[in-house]
């Protein structure tokens, strides 16, 4: 898989691991390359990703496992401030009247 830069495959994987439950430590990550496993001991997942020669796209070089952990809710903490301004952004723009309240039930229905 490509992405057109760094920033957009961290928010891809970000929102993959809240989606599907699961989270990751970042072992490595600068504006060339990125490395990251699943926080469960136990589970072998990993991934590589780098910046292809003379542009800004990032691609997943290397994905060799699955997950091994399944879904123990173990996604807590992955919704960082940026991924929900991002989300929040979202149905703000559906609904710029939407309450705080609102939208943090909606995210919930969504994502959890």
């Amino acid at each position: 898989a490509t992405f057109p830069n760094s920033k957009a495959f961290r928010v891809a994987l970000r929102q993959l691991a809240i989606r599907e439950d699961w989270s990751f430590d970042t072992q490595y990550s600068d504006t060339k390359r990125f490395r990251a496993s699943c926080t469960d001991e136990d589970c072998p997942w990993r991934i590589h990703a780098s910046k292809l020669p003379n542009t800004n796209t990032f691609m997943v070089k290397k994905l060799p496992f699955e997950h091994t952990c399944g879904s123990k809710n173990c996604s807590k903490g992955m919704a960082n401030r940026d991924w929900l301004a991002d989300k929040g952004k979202a149905a703000l723009e559906e609904n710029a009247m939407v309450s705080a309240k609102q939208l943090k039930e909606r995210l919930q229905r969504e994502y959890d």
